[in-house]
């Protein structure tokens, strides 16, 4: 009986194991979330990055608009630290601050902070003061 129960024990501690890992793998990166800069936003989820622009809702004093369509598509390489771009756009290194606040893709800075915020900074462009 002892050695039925031992087997179980084993058992059960290589499933929580493999479901452990297996809900991990599944996991999004610690990347996840929006960072804007001066012209639009990066969005990353797991593996997957797009870049929306800012836009005008129409000519003329309009409110602020995020486009539908993404400006750039890609995905992070395994490691995290480079994106492969879409449509043959090529590769950019990409770093995240020790705080964790804004990331950097090659050279150029993207900051996390609220979309309203962001979209603020914006509102000139589409005649708003």
């Amino acid at each position: 009986m002892m050695a039925r129960s031992v087997k179980w024990t084993a058992a059960a501690t290589a499933l929580t194991i493999v479901a452990a890992l297996t809900l991990s793998a599944c996991g999004g990166s610690d990347l996840d979330g929006a960072y804007y800069d001066e012209d639009g936003r990066i969005t990353i989820d797991g593996s997957s990055i797009s870049y929306h622009t800012f836009g005008c809702e129409s000519t003329g004093k309009s409110a602020v608009i995020i486009n539908d369509k993404a400006k750039k598509t890609g995905e992070l390489n395994d490691a995290g630290d480079q994106v492969i771009w879409s449509g043959g756009r090529g590769t950019e290194p990409i770093t995240v601050s020790k705080s964790g606040d804004t990331i950097d893709i090659d050279g150029k800075q993207y900051a996390a902070m609220d979309e309203k915020e962001a979209m603020d900074g914006y509102k000139s462009m589409c005649g708003q003061n």
